[in-house]
C-alpha cells in the first residue's frame, strides 16, 4: 500500500513537472524557395505564432549569418543581403539593425504600446523577402539559413501570459521553430560584376551596329 502511493506520488510528480514544461507560446518560421532574376535572388520569410489569448509578440530577430561562406566572406561581410519587411502585415513595424551590417535584423513596432503586434493564428504570414546580391559570385549552390547564427540568432519576444519574455528561443517554456530554416540558391553561370555587364553591353551593341551597316 505504502509502495503503491510513492509510486503514484512519483507519477503525479512527474506529470506535474511535465505539465509545467509545455511550450506556451512558438513562433515558427519558414524561408521559401528562392526565386532567382539576373543577379538577384529573393527567398520569402513566413512566421507563424502558436499560443494563447492574450500572447503576442512584440519584436522579432532575423539572422543569416550561418548562411553559405561564399555569400558572407567567411561570416565577416553581409553586404550582400537586404531584407523587405512586407509592410501590409506588419505595419509600422521597423528595422532597428540593417541586415547587411551585421548579418542581423531586428524589428519592432513604432508603437511600443500600442503595436499593432504578431497575435497567435493557425496560418502562416509573410514576414518580408530576404534579397540576396549574386554579383561576382561562380556557379554553383548557396546555402541561405536563417536557423544558425551565434552569439546571435532568428528569435522572438514578446507578451506571453501576462509576462515579458525576452527570448523565446532561450525560453524554458516557450520555443522557436523552423519550418524550413534554408534554402540554396543555384547559380547555373558566373554572374559578371558591373563592369563586365558594361563591357557586354557595349560588345552587343557594337556588333548590332555592324550588323545594320552591313546589310545597308
Amino acid at each position: 500500500m505504502i509502495r503503491s502511493r510513492i509510486r503514484l506520488a512519483a507519477a503525479l510528480g512527474f506529470l506535474l513537472s511535465a505539465a509545467t514544461q509545455v511550450e506556451a507560446g512558438v513562433l515558427t518560421f519558414w524561408l521559401d524557395a528562392p526565386v532567382v532574376s539576373g543577379s538577384t535572388a529573393k527567398l520569402d520569410v513566413r512566421v507563424q505564432l502558436d499560443g494563447l489569448a492574450g500572447d503576442q509578440v512584440e519584436a522579432i530577430q532575423l539572422n543569416v549569418e550561418a548562411s553559405s561562406a561564399g555569400l558572407t566572406e567567411g561570416a565577416t561581410d553581409y553586404s550582400r543581403f537586404a531584407f523587405d519587411l512586407d509592410a501590409t502585415n506588419f505595419p509600422t513595424w521597423s528595422a532597428i539593425v540593417d541586415i547587411a551590417a551585421e548579418g542581423t535584423t531586428f524589428f519592432v513596432p513604432d508603437d511600443p504600446i500600442a503595436g499593432p503586434f504578431l497575435l497567435p493564428d493557425p496560418t502562416p504570414i509573410r514576414l518580408g523577402t530576404i534579397v540576396v546580391d549574386l554579383t561576382g559570385l561562380s556557379a554553383g549552390g548557396f546555402e541561405v539559413n536563417i536557423e544558425g547564427g551565434s552569439p546571435f540568432f532568428t528569435d522572438g519576444g514578446g507578451l506571453f501570459g501576462g509576462e515579458l519574455v525576452t527570448s523565446m528561443r532561450s525560453s524554458e517554456t516557450h520555443a522557436v521553430r523552423f519550418g524550413r530554416g534554408s534554402a540554396t540558391i543555384q547559380v547555373t553561370s558566373a554572374v559578371p560584376e558591373p563592369a563586365t555587364f558594361s563591357m557586354l553591353a557595349g560588345a552587343g551593341l557594337a556588333a548590332a551596329l555592324i550588323r545594320r551597316r552591313r546589310a545597308s
